[in-house]
């Protein structure tokens, strides 16, 4: 049996609902130690509603296996309290020699330091100058908690980093060292006056560069911007946020933040195909909005906008200017990504029916229908309504069900979803008929739960009705399909979960040779999904992914022993 372990290939650990026995931890931590060996892969998750003893105890079987991490080439620890940090102590960082990705998260509810934006705390020293092969950082802490970390990093052969809270002058010390290889780099500050660069730094390999400010000088990151050249870069993404959560309401910085971003991409003659708008509002009666739409028109393939810049977006999709003789703006936009919800966490109903207008013009336009738009889009195969209230996703599906889109959308070619650089494979002969939709259906809390349901059994009817048309793929890639991504958001729905699910999986069961990835998640309070196995449906031929948080998991006790007793895991996941 020790021999086993030792080829365990991945192990991942949660705590487990109330009425789950711990023995089982008790067995694996004796196991691991009398194995003498650890997993190659190692992921540790503490689940936000169990005790306080739950999770030291989690934290003592983390302990465990620090004894043995000589083989780790990765570790996610997820929502651990800080408290417990000291546990991963710098005498287990030097035993990481295969390390290549690590992941923290502190805690989201139960560890909230309440410290007043001009009080400096000590920062948590994350010491990973050990790990001579390690390429991915991680660390993640809620928006509260202002304690920043200052990681010690491999700088030589580091790829990824992702940090919230970060501590600008650590910041600079990464952007400013050599750092040759970097590929990606996420930071959120909250600092009242981070320090600035001085100096202009040039990553050469950074494709993915996301920054964003919480009650910060709104004027940081268009210097942070201006200081920076990425030849490499395809992906950017800025934001400013002032104390309370809310985007700044300063219009210049509002057009500092896109003259940074103009800069940027005009210093580093970079081909920018992402474009997260979230505080990037420019009139378009400016100059810089001008600038902006020439620039990005030929290159942008995927473009984030959100209700509060509805006016650019209808400037932009509408009534784009003339970029060329058959007045083509975005060319290449493939996936575009809109949401409804204000800025005060409100869906806009205007909004989400002028975004639907808009949409679905654009996409019959290029399909060459008679429209009053002069806009066109060759290439768009994927649509995706963030915060759609119940009421307004009626008249998605009333529209998605008309002959007119479902013919829009029925050259797409086939495709593997988030995949990166994706193209139809060798030996595929057809195509699917509707590329890739994706909605979010928004509980309004003034909505009852029944409601948001109601809209999600529709959803799935048309989806099933859809699915049973696509052409038949055979089995050696089950996952080319276009694929159905519903979330409920904010939804209280534990109670019809059950009924749900075996719903699903009756229509499911007439629906052969295909295999069709459908999503359920509730995610009220917190930004992750928990994963809790898959059910197999249709013989085999299909999979329902059952994504909800830990409070249906114990609200809904009969639910939770449903998916435990139907659990599909092709990994070796210990639930």
């Amino acid at each position: 049996m020790g021999a086993l372990w030792a080829l365990l290939p991945h192990i991942a650990i949660q705590s487990v609902p109330k009425d789950r026995e711990l023995s089982w931890l008790d067995w694996l931590k004796l196991r691991l130690l009398r194995s003498g060996s650890s997993p190659l892969s190692f992921s540790l998750e503490i689940r936000r509603s169990v005790s306080e003893e739950r999770s030291m105890f989690a934290a003592s079987i983390l302990s465990a296996l620090t004894e043995h991490c000589q083989r780790w080439k990765e570790a996610t620890i997820l929502r651990i309290p800080p408290v417990l940090f000291p546990e991963f102590n710098s005498e287990t960082y030097g035993k990481l020699l295969l390390l290549r990705k690590f992941e923290l998260t502190f805690d989201h509810d139960r560890w909230v330091w309440d410290i007043p934006l001009d009080v400096t705390p000590e920062p948590i020293i994350l010491d990973l100058s050990y790990a001579p092969l390690l390429t991915s950082v991680r660390i993640d802490t809620a928006k509260e908690m202002v304690c920043p970390f200052v990681p010690q990093l491999p700088l030589a052969q580091l790829e990824h980093f992702s940090a919230s809270l970060y501590h600008p002058s650590t910041y600079h010390d990464l952007v400013e060292a050599p750092t040759p290889q970097l590929r990606s780099l996420r930071c959120y500050f909250r600092t009242p006056n981070p320090s600035l660069p001085t100096t202009t730094s040039t990553l050469p390999h950074l494709q993915v560069l996301h920054l964003t400010t919480y009650g910060a000088d709104a004027l940081s990151l268009p210097h942070i911007l201006e200081h920076l050249v990425t030849p490499s870069l395809t992906e950017i993404a800025v934001a400013c946020y002032d104390s309370l959560g809310d985007h700044t309401s300063d219009a210049s910085a509002h057009m500092r933040l896109g003259e940074g971003v103009l800069s940027l991409i005009q210093r580093s003659n970079c081909r920018v195909r992402s474009l997260d708008l979230v505080s990037v509002r420019i009139p378009s009666s400016s100059a810089l909005y001008r600038d902006f739409t020439s620039l990005l028109s030929q290159h942008l393939t995927y473009l984030t906008i959100y209700s509060d810049s509805l006016e650019e977006l209808r400037r932009l999709i509408v009534y784009p200017p003339s970029t060329s003789s058959q007045n083509v703006f975005l060319p290449g936009l493939k996936v575009l990504a809109i949401s409804t919800v204000e800025e005060q966490g409100n869906v806009n109903d205007d909004a989400a029916e002028l975004l639907l207008d808009i949409i679905w013009s654009r996409t019959l336009r290029c399909q060459g229908q008679p429209t009053s738009f002069t806009s066109t889009v060759q290439t768009l195969k994927e649509v995706h309504f963030e915060h759609f209230p119940p009421s307004k996703m009626q008249l998605v599906l009333a529209q998605w069900e008309s002959q007119n889109v479902a013919a829009a959308f029925a050259n797409s070619p086939l495709r593997v979803p988030n995949l990166e650089n994706a193209e139809r494979l060798d030996g595929l002969a057809t195509r699917a008929t509707a590329g890739f939709f994706s909605c979010t259906v928004f509980d309004d809390p003034r909505k009852r739960c029944e409601e948001a349901c109601a809209v999600l059994d529709e959803i799935e009817a048309v989806q099933l009705s859809t699915c049973s048309t696509l052409p038949l793929i055979r089995r050696n890639f089950p996952w080319v399909m276009k694929q159905w991504h519903t979330r409920l958001v904010n939804g209280r729905f534990a109670e019809s979960f059950q009924s749900t699910v075996e719903s699903i999986k009756q229509r499911m069961e007439g629906v052969l040779e295909t295999w069709k990835p459908y999503f359920i998640e509730d995610v009220r309070t917190c930004p992750y999904r928990w994963e809790l196995g898959y059910i197999p449906l249709a013989g085999g031929f299909g999979r329902l992914r059952c994504l909800c948080n830990t409070s249906l998991a114990e609200d809904g006790d009969t639910s939770w022993k449903y998916l435990m007793a139907h659990t599909w895991d092709h990994s070796y996941s210990l639930l």
